[in-house]
């Protein structure tokens, strides 16, 4: 995270991101703060136009305010968003229709995956999924994993194709196809951002 922010605000940053839609109360007993600090951080939020805020009622009493990113916020933070990359994506969208291009983002996604192939090192699916999570973020994708049974999931925050999956699925679905040819498993994209979801998650059976 980038700019003059202070370590405090790219925290707050980085919790709505990760947890969606926050009251100031969410955020006081999550990071421990004051809610005086809680505003303070979220007014510099405001002002950078990273954060918006709508009220809510709920139940009988008084009406909350809630906290949530902005799309600006979610570019910002998705540092892999190239603005070449995403204007020639879009490019090849709209000129070549959806059936040539699924086939070009195939294989995009397969070179893709094996370069990410090369970089692992780990034969077990839990070890590689860790060293993946690693090498997304040095990608600019923010993302934590979390294994529940038999099940592995990988929720990842940012997009670095975010402006133009809004407008094609399809972009989605070569990053499912990479996830799914680099770690050699079933991947399958439960939660989307395109969607309204705050997060992409992807899950993947262990023993599969």
């Amino acid at each position: 995270m980038a700019g003059g922010r202070g370590t405090t605000t790219e925290h707050v940053l980085e919790l709505l991101l990760k947890e969606g839609p926050m009251t100031v109360r969410d955020i006081q007993e999550t990071l421990g703060l004051s809610s005086s600090a809680v505003r303070l951080h979220l007014d510099t939020l405001y002002r950078e136009g990273l954060v918006t805020v709508e009220t809510r009622r709920q139940g009988v009493g008084r009406p909350v305010k809630v906290y949530k990113l902005t799309p600006k916020a979610r570019g910002a933070l998705g540092r892999g968003n190239d603005a070449l990359t995403i204007s020639l994506l879009r490019e090849v969208i709209e000129s070549e229709g959806p059936e040539k291009t699924r086939q070009l983002l195939s294989r995009v996604s397969t070179r893709l995956a094996r370069e990410y192939k090369r970089q692992l090192r780990a034969s077990r699916l839990w070890p590689r999924v860790q060293e993946l999570r690693d090498l997304l973020r040095k990608r600019g994708v923010v993302a934590d994993i979390q294994q529940r049974e038999d099940t592995i999931y990988i929720y990842e925050y940012t997009c670095p194709y975010h402006e133009v999956a809004q407008e094609h699925r399809l972009v989605c679905e070569m990053e499912e196809r990479f996830l799914r040819e680099v770690l050699d498993a079933p991947v399958t994209l439960h939660d989307c951002m395109v969607d309204g979801a705050h997060k992409c998650i992807f899950a993947i059976k262990a023993g599969g």
